[in-house]
This record gives C-alpha cells, sequence and structure tokens, in this order.
C-alpha cells in the first residue's frame, strides 16, 4: 500500500496528468497476431516484447489505482473544506457580503457562471444587437417609405406649400419611424452583468487557486 501526501493543488494536477498518460496508454500494443516463424516484435525480441506488455498492462492498472484514489481525496477534499466568496444572487443584485461554500460548491459555481449564466447574458447582449439592427433597418425603410410617398402626393403638384410638405413629411415620420422599446433596461443591465460575471468568475480563480494551493491532501492506495 502506498501514501502520498500533497497539495490539493498538485493532487488535481496529478490526476490530470494520469489521464493523459492512461489514454496515451492505448497506443500500445497489447495484443498482435503475427506468423510463427516472427521472432522480433517492435524491434524487441519475443520474449522481450511479451514482458513489456505484461509490465505496460501492470503500468496501465497502477496509473488507474492511483488515479482513481486521487480522485477520491480530491472529492472529499472538495466537500469537506470551504471558501468565503462574494455572494452572487441574481444578474442586478450588488454583490453584498460573503458567505461559505464548500469546495465544491464554488466548483459548481464557477461551472454555473462560465456556462448558463454567462450564456443568459450573451444571449440578452445578442438580443440587443438584433433589435438595434432591427431599429436601423426600419428606420431605413421609413426613408425611403417617405421619399416614394412624398413624391406620389407631391410630385404632380406645383403649387404645395413649404409648409405643407413639411407637415406631411412629419406626419408620415411618426408613422412609419422606428421606436427601440427596452422596458427592462437590458441595454444597460446586461453589460453590467457581463462585467460582474466576468470579475466575479476572476475572483473565484484567485479565491480557489489559494485554498487548493494551501490544502494537504493524503491519498492512499
Amino acid at each position: 500500500m502506498n501514501t502520498e501526501t500533497m497539495s490539493l493543488r498538485k493532487a488535481l494536477g496529478q490526476k490530470k496528468l494520469l489521464d493523459k498518460q492512461i489514454k496515451a496508454m492505448m497506443s500500445e500494443k497489447f495484443v498482435t497476431s503475427e506468423s510463427a516463424q516472427t521472432a522480433v516484435i517492435d524491434g524487441l525480441p519475443l520474449n522481450a516484447w511479451q514482458d513489456e506488455v505484461k509490465a505496460n498492462y501492470q503500468s496501465l492498472n497502477d496509473k488507474i489505482r492511483r488515479r482513481e484514489a486521487l480522485a477520491v481525496a480530491i472529492m472529499d477534499a472538495n466537500v469537506n473544506n470551504f471558501v468565503e466568496l462574494p455572494r452572487f444572487i441574481t444578474l442586478d443584485e450588488e454583490n453584498i457580503g460573503t458567505e461559505k461554500v464548500s469546495f465544491a460548491g464554488a466548483i459548481a459555481r464557477k461551472a454555473y457562471y462560465t456556462n448558463e449564466l454567462s450564456y443568459i447574458v450573451n444571449e440578452l447582449r445578442q438580443k440587443v444587437t438584433n433589435a438595434t439592427e432591427q431599429f436601423d433597418f426600419i428606420n431605413d425603410l421609413c426613408e425611403r417609405t417617405i421619399r416614394d410617398r412624398m413624391a406620389q402626393e407631391f410630385g404632380t403638384v406645383n403649387n404645395a406649400s413649404a409648409k405643407s410638405r413639411e407637415e406631411r413629411e412629419t406626419t408620415l415620420r411618426k408613422q412609419y419611424e422606428a421606436v427601440f422599446y427596452d422596458p427592462a433596461d437590458i441595454v444597460k443591465k446586461a453589460k453590467l452583468a457581463k462585467e460582474r460575471i466576468e470579475n466575479y468568475l476572476e475572483e473565484i480563480d484567485a479565491i480557489l487557486g489559494n485554498a487548493t494551493e494551501m490544502t494537504t491532501i493524503t491519498v492512499t492506495y
């Protein structure tokens, strides 16, 4: 039985490295079919190659065993150790005070903010972009419509006063011009929410990074 003591951050790095090494070992030739006359495989005498395969398979199992022990120790540490994080309730509310959250809770929150919450904010900002483009399109159409209507209504009228033309153009503009509706103040709030989420994620990273460096775990396998 082996026992190792290390920082949680190192354990996370070791588990990631083992995952990479285990995956890489799948390129090894664990079994093969050759002619009965074959004496050399992959540059090794047959007996030496067979011994190497056995050693590689044993190494694979050793890595899996250590990786699983690390995973269990990491999970236990993530559940039983805590950090103080700023409160973050909604997109609009300011961070007020802090709350005690397990490492696991902080990691889950980071994932939620990175994926789902950031997606929501980006979608809101995209809706603002789409509405702005629609606003510009409607205004362009408005100008074309006004030109066409003015030409139709006054093109053959020589005695129409400038005032009549101006009043008619004003009426048409009020009828066809674009109106940008933002009842929930999304233009402003989505931009601020994006900044708050980015700052919050940076803070979580810093807090978790320091905590995992300072937390020691023991791995037995």
